[in-house]
């Protein structure tokens, strides 16, 4: 008897572990964090907006999320993004904008040099799975979109080239006249802000891991729009699950 009552034990013990994995089929309402250590502008950009960018970053979410433990899920979270102090942004300008007899009158270009700038608003997301290794391990893509008000200042610097002429001698003169002056840090994205809002959004690849029941890491990193690179930390936990 004790003999069987081993075997039936054994017999017993992966049917039992089995309904002790953790469920997938069922959806839960939870909470979720997400912190990125460091964004920048893709400089691929540059060239086809004549702009030089050297902008960084930090970013915090915290929102709701609704999905399974071993599936997808989507979420609204409230996004803060910070833009570094010092970050620049310089945008060329036509290179000649008027002509003064047969001499022309230049502009070199604007910069921005950014002063406590940073973004605040919502962005929603829905996180893929398209492979999952030994019920704990999740490959897949997170796509997301929202939209965020730009607060804060920036300096900015006109610099504007200038060729006269001596009326005396007649010879040609090169002067640089530089103006420097306090804006709204809306207006480094120029056309793309409508409003004090600017809209954004990306496509990131992700690997997420269940490592408790409803306790969910997850890492992502891609593209996001207004043009910007960055990894992510997620940590979720979903309510209700076993």
């Amino acid at each position: 008897f004790a003999r069987a009552c081993v075997v039936i034990a054994l017999l017993s013990a992966p049917a039992a572990a089995q309904a002790q994995a953790p469920e997938d089929h069922t959806s839960h309402w939870g909470i979720a964090g997400s912190v990125t250590p460091q964004w920048e502008f893709l400089h691929f950009l540059e060239d086809s907006l004549d702009q030089s960018i050297d902008m960084t970053g930090n970013e915090r979410r915290v929102g709701i999320v609704r999905g399974r433990q071993l599936g997808g899920e989507w979420g609204v979270s409230y996004v803060t993004r910070r833009v570094d102090d010092d970050s620049t942004f310089f945008q060329e300008k036509p290179k000649c904008l008027a002509r003064a007899g047969e001499l022309d009158v230049c502009a070199g270009g604007n910069s921005y040099r950014t002063r406590g700038a940073f973004m605040n608003g919502v962005q929603f997301h829905r996180f893929f799975p398209v492979a999952t290794i030994a019920r704990r391990v999740q490959i897949g893509a997170v796509v997301s979109g929202g939209v965020v008000r730009i607060r804060g200042t920036a300096e900015e610097t006109q610099e504007h080239l200038q060729i006269t002429v001596n009326p005396a001698t007649g010879a040609p003169r090169l002067s640089i006249r530089s103006e420097t002056t306090s804006v709204e840090a809306q207006e480094i994205f120029g056309q793309m802000v409508v409003a004090e809002y600017l809209p954004i959004g990306g496509v990131e690849a992700a690997v997420a891991v269940l490592v408790a029941p409803g306790v969910k890491l997850r890492v992502s990193g891609g593209a996001a729009f207004p043009g910007f690179h960055r990894v992510a930390i997620t940590a979720q936990y979903l309510f209700g699950t076993r």
